[in-house]
C-alpha cells in the first residue's frame, strides 16, 4: 500500500503543475509513503495532503469491496504499517468509512461491520506460532 500512496502523490505531483519543493523531494526518495504521509497530516504540502486523502478513500472502497465479498461480520481488520502510520489521518477523515460503506443498496450490510486497525506489528507472527503450537 505504501508503494500505492507513493504512486498517486507522484500521478497528483505532475498533474498540479506545483513544482515540488527539493526537500520534500529528497525526503520521499528517503523515506517514501512515509514521508507523504508525514507532510499530508503536519499539512505541509498540499499535494501530499490530496494524495494521502485520495489514498484514503480508495483504501476504504476495496476494504468495503473486499467485505462484501466475504461478509466479515466479526470485523474487519485492517493491518499493514501503512494503516498504522496512517491512523491519525484515518480517525480525523471519514473519508474510509464512508468509502467502505458507500456501497448503494449493499451499505447496510456493511453498516454493521466493525472496522479496526491492527496496531501489532507482530500479529500475523504471533498467529503463526499459535497455530503452529496446535500442530504439535
Amino acid at each position: 500500500s505504501g508503494r500505492g500512496l507513493e504512486d498517486v502523490y507522484d500521478f497528483l505531483r505532475n498533474r498540479s503543475g506545483v513544482a515540488e519543493p527539493a526537500d520534500l523531494r529528497k525526503r520521499i526518495e528517503a523515506e517514501g509513503a512515509a514521508g507523504i504521509s508525514e507532510e499530508a497530516m503536519s499539512g505541509t504540502d498540499e499535494v501530499c495532503r490530496s494524495a494521502l486523502d485520495l489514498f484514503i478513500s480508495v483504501y476504504g472502497a476495496e476494504a468495503g469491496n473486499l467485505a462484501l465479498r466475504v461478509l466479515p461480520v466479526g470485523g474487519l481488520y485492517v493491518g499493514g504499517g501503512i494503516a498504522v502510520r496512517i491512523l491519525p489521518a484515518l480517525i480525523k477523515n471519514n473519508a474510509f468509512i464512508e468509502t467502505f460503506r458507500g456501497k448503494g443498496r449493499l451499505g447496510g450490510v456493511l453498516s454493521s461491520v466493525p472496522v479496526h486497525v491492527i496496531l501489532n506489528d507482530k500479529t500475523g507472527l504471533l498467529g503463526a506460532a499459535r497455530y503452529a503450537a496446535r500442530l504439535g
